[in-house]
């Protein structure tokens, strides 16, 4: 077992105070004269640009060891459909881990650890520590950065006080059709056309210089059909020519 899987395992079995100093000096004290670049995970997720395919990302396991060197849950999700017949699926959750991590023919060492020390419930704390040149890792930054910040088949949700990007939720939309919302056929027309018209109107509205705003709101009991018909309006707002982006605002307490 390396000393920065070492000190992870005694620093997270012990009084915590700050994994990031522990994982730092025990990253030196492997590498010694070598440059460590800590990147948060949330602002540029090296993985989830691995898995996009811009680069590889092997983990590194010391078998020498009883104890893996990687840490994490095993989850299960539920289906967003059951009707279709899903039965749901299964996601690791990430604590420590380290990886032999390529990009554009360089190779570089990566330590993802979690930094559960009590700051903040939420979001998790999930930093990667990469060792290798400067100036490459700060292109590697950049360029994996601005994968991470824009939108691949997600959608942008605000929950809890954050931003975060959710795919299961984009999926859900693509399967919601305003012909499955079982509502009176009269309302669901109405529905349809006053977000059409406002939409197809902006040039009107501009002309009478007033400001182009229009709202919705949904109210009622439990399974009215209040969510499958946002999800079948977002549907709608992505078919059109060109597509209106949408936003998902999930709680607004903080």
């Amino acid at each position: 077992m390396d000393t920065p899987t070492k000190a992870f395992y005694e620093h997270s079995n012990a009084h915590r105070i700050n994994t990031d100093a522990v994982i730092i000096q025990a990253i030196r004290f492997e590498y010694p004269g070598q440059n460590i670049t800590t990147i948060p995970q949330f602002t540029c997720n090296l993985l989830q640009y691995a898995a996009a395919g811009q680069a590889t990302a092997i983990p590194v396991d010391d078998f020498k060891d009883q104890d893996s060197l990687t840490l994490k849950w095993r989850m299960y999700f539920p289906p967003v459909r059951r009707l279709d017949g899903d039965t749901g699926g299964l996601a690791d959750e990430l604590f420590y881990a380290k990886y032999l991590y390529t990009w554009q023919g360089h190779e570089f060492v990566m330590y993802l650890v979690s930094g559960r020390d009590g700051e903040m419930a939420y979001p998790m704390v999930i930093n990667q520590y990469v060792i290798g040149k400067e100036a490459t890792i700060n292109e590697l930054i950049m360029s994996a950065g601005h994968f991470t910040s824009m939108l691949h088949d997600e959608i942008w949700v605000f929950d809890q006080g954050f931003w975060m990007k959710d795919r299961s939720l984009w999926e859900s939309i693509q399967k919601s059709f305003w012909k499955n919302v079982i509502l009176d056929e009269g309302m669901k027309k109405d529905l349809i056309d006053v977000v059409q018209r406002f939409l197809d109107s902006r040039s009107q509205y501009e002309k009478l210089g007033v400001p182009w705003k229009r709202g919705m709101i949904f109210h009622g009991p439990p399974g009215n059909g209040k969510t499958i018909s946002i999800k079948a309006t977002m549907h709608m707002l992505y078919d059109r020519k060109p597509p209106v982006p949408t936003l998902f605002v999930k709680t607004l307490a903080r």
